[in-house]
């Protein structure tokens, strides 16, 4: 079945090409009526007469003429006789009347004769010339010939061409006429055409006319055309030769090719586009339908295909069906009309309904198409309440938020809770401008944020200044984000208060320099306060060798006591100068290559005697090769001083090792002790300035809670670290790693 329009314009000109072809069938054939073969035999070698003779004529009326217009001409035989002894065609004219006669040629028939295995007979050909009708023309005028649309060739009966028109020198490619003349036939066919043409080349040659053919031409190019010729037999120049017209089918074919070609793509459109129907208007019946036609509305295509429109159950009401056949009649086509249908199964479904008028073999035909649009219709409902969801959601958030249009920065939208920040009601925002309102206390500002926005799509956090109509200034946070709506680029601001954030943190700001201030003035007054009481304190540790030696034995005891308080409270007065120095800053590092085993040697060596009064043994490690720290050799003795204070201090029975290695590029000191250890719980806090783990009437040793406190900060400043392993009642091991060279 042949289906819209381009397809019937392809069809028509189809059609067109057809009868073009058999109308220039019918004017060859009439050419060749025109024409005579006259069949004459000789009686014997030596007399020369007419025998028998056999007409080829379009009726037995012109059979019967031509003979007795035979048998009356004596100039007949004189040209027989004379064709007869010369082997050479022999030009005759017969004439019948003033108005009629016939011209030609006759001669002996040899390759015909040769081939039947019979005596060479003669052969004629006669040619009836009007000349009454049309006393001016030729028998084939060559002008009639240029002016024909085909390929027009006379081909002697060797094989050779000697006439040729314009259009069958195009037709062969060649590049003139000259290139063309005198060419065999057989240049211009494949192997595959030459046997057909060879019958009908004998055919030719025994005087039949051959109607038109198809078979394949090769032009000089090399090109194969599909043609179909015919060929008549005439003589030419006094010989028998064969006038041929050639037809290119080419464009024919491809047109016939386009044709099929379009049929099947729109066969396979119908079926694999839309759901489609093709329904006749003047019976309402139901033609094609296409297969997702069949899965849209549930009804099998066997049903639906030849069925009255009327009679398919699609829950259409009369008067809408009635009411689209008026329209595409008056319209002649019709685009997406919604309609709600049913399918086979019940369920209802929303399409939309194309429709156009066309002619299918003579009848007037609509092609209809649906498109479902049922998910798309439940979609846009559903996208409809969202929006006002969304509506609901922006207009309600606590959040105060807006939307500015990007091209002129008008407000066109904003909710209550943006009205409240800014004091002002909904009408006095939306369709102003920021400008209008002096709403951002800075425009420059306001205006870089904006083309940074529209750079970037999206910023967060950016921190201004808002101006309520009283002149009252609120701090902010804006994050805004650009996106289209209704076409129309704009960004959408939410805003964050935080008037009181930047109150609470200013009070913060205060509130810490005030704290700096005050550890500054603590750490002058300790800095002060201990340089004043070491002064005293180092002139009472002074005298005590003195006292020693002058008082009693007896007494000596005392003398003592007072040294190792002495002592004691300079080390207190060392660790909170060195404390102050730290928390202020002013204790600076002099640090240089040192030998770490040297350095403690030297301090565990000071330290031994108070070790030795306790009973405790003490023992070094050394590393196996020697090993270099980059370090302050004094801040470093401050750090073994209190590690090793506490050590002794929380160690009864045992002793303490101190473990030297090297690990990377950090040097490594241990100092592990067998006291009484510290509760992992109590770690944490251990390096806090006055703390210790036994506290109040609890505290069973001596000390101010300062030593890991300063160890800590110088572990710090001299790029190293400090930490503790320990176990209750199972002893302590702290670890200090020191760079061995310059960070």
């Amino acid at each position: 079945m042949k289906r819209s329009d381009a397809p019937l314009s392809l069809q028509r000109q189809l059609r067109t090409a057809q009868a073009q072809a058999a109308s220039y069938r019918k004017q060859l054939r009439a050419l060749a009526d025109a024409t005579f073969h006259i069949v004459l035999d000789v009686k014997n070698a030596n007399t020369v007469g007419l025998a028998s003779v056999e007409v080829q004529a379009p009726s037995e009326r012109d059979e019967a003429a031509i003979e007795r217009l035979i048998h009356g001409h004596d100039e007949l035989v004189s040209a027989l006789r004379e064709a007869r002894a010369t082997g050479e065609p022999v030009p005759i004219a017969l004439r019948n009347g003033p108005s009629n006669s016939w011209t030609g040629t006759v001669g002996p028939c040899i390759d015909a004769c040769e081939q039947a295995q019979e005596t060479p007979c003669l052969r004629g050909v006669l040619r009836r010339t009007d000349h009454a009708a049309r006393p001016d023309m030729e028998p084939l005028p060559r002008e009639l010939l240029e002016l024909l649309p085909d390929a027009i060739l006379i081909v002697a009966s060797n094989d050779r061409i000697k006439y040729a028109n314009s259009a069958a020198v195009a037709m062969t490619e060649a590049a003139s006429l000259e290139a063309v003349l005198d060419t065999s036939i057989w240049t211009y066919l494949p192997d595959e055409a030459q046997s057909h043409v060879t019958r009908r080349r004998q055919q030719v040659r025994t005087g039949r006319r051959v109607d038109f053919a198809r078979h394949t031409l090769r032009t000089c190019q090399g090109k194969e055309r599909i043609v179909e010729s015919a060929s008549v037999p005439i003589l030419y120049q006094g010989g028998h030769a064969a006038l041929v017209a050639v037809r290119d089918l080419t464009g024919r074919e491809r047109l016939s090719e386009t044709l099929e070609r379009t049929l099947r793509l729109f066969d396979t459109a119908f079926h694999l586009g839309p759901a489609a129907a093709i329904v006749r208007l003047h019976d309402g019946v139901v033609l094609e339908v296409s297969e997702r036609m069949e899965t849209l509305t549930g009804f099998d295509a066997a049903d639906l295909a030849g069925e009255h429109i009327d009679q398919v159950r699609v829950g259409l009401p009369e008067h809408q069906r009635h009411q689209l056949a008026h329209d595409l009649v008056v319209h002649q086509q019709l685009h997406d009309r919604e309609l709600t249908l049913t399918r086979a199964d019940g369920t209802a479904y929303t399409v939309l309904v194309s429709a156009r008028l066309v002619t299918l073999e003579g009848d007037d035909c609509a092609l209809i198409s649906l498109v479902d649009i049922t998910e798309r219709k439940q979609a846009l409902v559903q996208a409809q309440e969202t929006q006002t969801l969304m509506q609901k959601i922006f207009r309600m958030s606590p959040s105060p938020l807006a939307i500015v249009r990007l091209e002129d920065g008008v407000y066109l939208n904003v909710n209550d809770a943006l009205c409240s920040l800014v004091r002002r009601p909904r009408y006095d925002i939306v369709g102003r401008t920021d400008n209008d309102m002096a709403l951002w206390a800075d425009p420059d500002y306001r205006a870089a944020v904006f083309d940074r926005v529209q750079r970037e799509g999206t910023i967060t956090d950016v921190q201004t200044t808002f101006c309520q109509p009283d002149g009252t200034r609120i701090d902010v946070l804006c994050s805004l984000q650009c996106l289209c709506i209704d076409d129309q680029d704009c960004v959408v601001m939410a805003i964050t208060d935080i008037t009181q954030r930047e109150a609470a943190r200013n009070a913060l700001v205060e509130a810490k320099e005030k704290a700096e201030d005050v550890a500054q003035f603590r750490s002058s007054v300790l800095s002060n306060m201990t340089h004043e009481m070491r002064t005293p304190l180092t002139v009472i540790l002074g005298f005590t060798p003195t006292l020693r030696e002058a008082v009693d034995p007896k007494y000596r005891r005392f003398i003592d006591l007072i040294e190792r308080s002495g002592k004691r409270l300079l080390f207190t007065l060392d660790s909170l100068l060195d404390l102050a120095q730290l928390e202020a800053g002013t204790l600076t590092p002099n640090p240089a290559v040192h030998s770490l085993t040297e350095l403690v040697r030297t301090h565990t060596a000071a330290m031994r005697e108070q070790a030795c009064e306790k009973g405790l043994d003490t023992r070094i490690e050394p590393p196996d090769t020697p090993l270099s720290v980059y370090v302050d050799a004094d801040l470093l003795e401050r750090v073994l001083h209190h590690v090793l204070d506490n050590a002794i201090k929380f160690t009864e029975h045992g002793g303490i090792t101190i473990h030297l290695d090297a690990n990377a590029d950090e040097a490594v000191i241990r100092v592990a002790d067998t006291g009484m250890g510290i509760d992992p719980a109590f770690v944490p806090r251990a390096f806090q300035a006055f703390t210790q783990e036994s506290e109040g009437l609890a505290r069973t040793h001596q000390g101010s809670g300062l030593g890991l406190t300063v160890c800590k900060h110088v572990m710090e400043r001299l790029h190293g670290s400090i930490n503790i392993d320990t176990a209750k009642g199972k002893g302590s091991t702290i670890t200090l790693r020191l760079p061995q060279n310059a960070p």
